[in-house]
């Protein structure tokens, strides 16, 4: 027993000098961004120009708004409280969008390790969400060869990739998940086509493209009525609704036909987007019933409180989570590491 207490101290003793060397700086803000406009905010001393689209409501989030910074352009393209990684540790998020206003509130955050400034946009080793690493003046994008994902990490302030085998194939950067399927098709440059996935037909809008120029300005619509621009480079997942999202992985030269990868998922259950009781990550559980229909419920914050959604026996559940340094968009604030540090020694003794 004393031997366990001498190691003990001794490991704490070494844990805390890594600790004090290895700290998180987490910084907030938030812009009121006037719809149908182009403006300028900064945020940590960097300039983004905002591109906001002529209105949004609480059916229908500023997908379409891009963001410009440091030579830039990237869309928006998230649901409410759903976080867009921007690089160098920077995330932006929007809460809601009144119909009535000329104004919505776009949030943004930024996590950085001070000691070596590395940041994982996906949260360490996530294998079902694709990420990006940011270390120093150096990013890193995960990616798929074959059903190997090359997935990237912050290793002591550091870049460090492992190469994991997923089970259900690999696509843009992550890993399927066992209840996800997908399907390529060969879409026609230049041309207006119907495909069907999953019992939907799509009607595709396809411009020309080259391996250098992805068609970003490809039109997808569902019965006529509702349209998506594709919006995206190789490889990058552009969703389409809670159930289905679009890849192109390349635009190969001297062919009529380039391919594009549905993913989605059918049937009847509960799937939880952050993987069950994840305090520290916002998520979505999806229930979708026998007539086809789906409800989704968010994780929300109730000032400092957490009401964190999960499935259990293919049901919806929930559990109200008090966060220890406060709770927004969905989730909590993360701990520091001493916080960590003595929740694993609590949990040494327990």
């Amino acid at each position: 027993m004393k031997a366990k207490i001498f190691l003990t101290f001794l490991f704490v003793f070494a844990l805390m000098s890594f600790v004090s060397a290895e700290s998180s700086n987490l910084t907030y803000g938030d812009f009121q961004i006037q719809k149908n406009k182009i403006q300028t905010v900064t945020f940590n001393s960097i300039d983004y120009q905002i591109q906001a689209p002529e209105g949004c409501t609480a059916m229908n989030p500023p997908r379409d708004m891009v963001i410009k910074y440091g030579g830039k352009e990237v869309a928006f393209d998230k649901g409410y409280n759903e976080k867009r990684a921007l690089g160098n540790g920077v995330q932006v998020w929007v809460q809601g969008c009144g119909p009535l206003s000329t104004y919505f509130t776009l949030y943004f955050m930024s996590e950085v390790n001070v000691t070596e400034g590395c940041f994982d946009s996906d949260g360490d080793r996530n294998y079902f969400e694709h990420g990006e690493v940011t270390a120093g003046e150096t990013t890193t994008q995960d990616y798929c060869e074959g059903d190997t994902l090359s997935e990237g990490y912050c290793k002591n302030g550091n870049f460090a990739k492992e190469e994991y085998k997923c089970e259900n194939g690999c696509m843009a950067g992550r890993c399927l998940r066992d209840y996800e399927q997908s399907q390529t098709f060969q879409i026609k440059k230049g041309e207006e086509q119907e495909i069907t996935f999953l019992d939907t037909t799509y009607t595709i809008k396809s411009p020309s493209c080259t391996g250098m120029n992805p068609p970003r300005d490809m039109e997808i619509s569902v019965g006529g009525t509702s349209f998506w621009t594709f919006g995206k480079g190789f490889n990058e997942e552009r969703k389409l609704s809670d159930k289905v999202s679009v890849i192109v992985t390349g635009c190969p030269g001297g062919t009529e036909t380039f391919p594009m990868t549905f993913i989605g998922r059918s049937g009847v259950g509960c799937f939880d987007s952050d993987g069950g009781k994840n305090y520290f990550e916002y998520g979505q559980a999806r229930v979708d019933d026998e007539l086809g229909g789906t409800t989704i419920i968010n994780d929300l914050c109730y000032d400092n409180t957490l009401k964190e959604v999960y499935c259990d026996n293919d049901n919806f559940a929930y559990e109200d989570f008090n966060c220890v340094n406060g709770c927004m968009a969905g989730e909590c604030k993360a701990l520091t590491w001493t916080q960590k540090f003595v929740n694993w020694f609590k949990n040494l003794f327990s």
